[in-house]
């Protein structure tokens, strides 16, 4: 068996294996609708979209980062850097940001555009924001 083929398979596998909530968001008919009006936006090809759907599954499975999607778009797609950067944002204002907060309790962290790590806080904070008058 060729080597893509098993990669799209163990892709899959860990795709199944996430939550069912993740994935029920992902096979609604409101995610796909979003995702066609996209798709149709950028004019994509039967290939491409396969192509897309791909990138979304190995964002969720953690295999590329948020944050390198337009890069990721770039490549699979085969689009100019500045369709891929406001493609990119789009997909995650209206396809991740409505689900952010699953992924976010599911992955124990934040989902980042940047690719910069999460600041952890540990041990003690202190709220300024809230620090009474003298």
């Amino acid at each position: 068996m060729p080597e893509e083929i098993l990669k799209i398979k163990e892709e899959d596998r860990k795709y199944q294996n996430l939550p069912e909530k993740i994935r029920d968001y992902f096979a609604d008919e409101t995610t796909i609708n979003r995702l066609i009006v996209l798709e149709k936006k950028y004019q994509l090809s039967f290939d491409q979209i396969n192509r897309l759907i791909r990138i979304l599954r190995r964002i969720l499975i953690r295999e590329i980062k948020l944050a390198d999607l337009p890069q990721a778009l770039e490549k699979e797609l085969i689009l100019d850097n500045q369709t891929a950067e406001v493609f990119a944002r789009e997909l995650i204002e209206q396809i991740f940001k409505p689900i952010a907060e699953i992924l976010r309790v599911f992955y124990n962290q934040p989902l980042s555009m940047d690719n910069k790590p999460e600041p952890k806080l540990e041990g003690n904070v202190v709220n300024l924001k809230d620090k009474p008058e003298i």
